[in-house]
């Protein structure tokens, strides 16, 4: 089993989420985006090491097929939702809030 990676990266994960917390809070979107988006890595780290442990145990053993097969399920719909969330908290930082810059494109268009 190599889980090594995934659980240093669950433990530093854990040392932001710690840090992120004992802060003062602002409540601004992009904190509340941000958290998503660290959560969902939380839960994605959480579930590939499951798979990992119960894909070991059941290619020793020989059982639990059914709950190795949902929890592979899970963590793949996991890296979506995490994917999601990085992509919505990068784009909050990148495009401007007003979407003036679109209807200037739309206008100069029709010139």
């Amino acid at each position: 089993m190599n889980i090594e990676l995934q659980c240093c990266a669950l433990f530093i994960l854990l040392t932001i989420i710690v840090m992120f917390h004992r802060e003062k809070k602002l409540d601004l979107m992009n904190r509340k985006l941000f958290l998503r988006a660290v959560y969902a890595c939380f839960a994605c780290l959480v579930f590939d090491i499951a798979s990992v442990v119960l894909i070991n145990i059941s290619t020793i053993t020989g059982t639990g097929d059914l709950i190795t097969k949902i929890i592979c399920k899970l963590y793949i719909m996991l890296l979506g939702l995490q994917g999601y969330y990085a992509y919505l908290y990068v784009s909050t930082n990148l495009l401007p809030r007003d979407k003036g810059w679109a209807k200037i494109a739309w206008i100069k268009r029709d010139i």
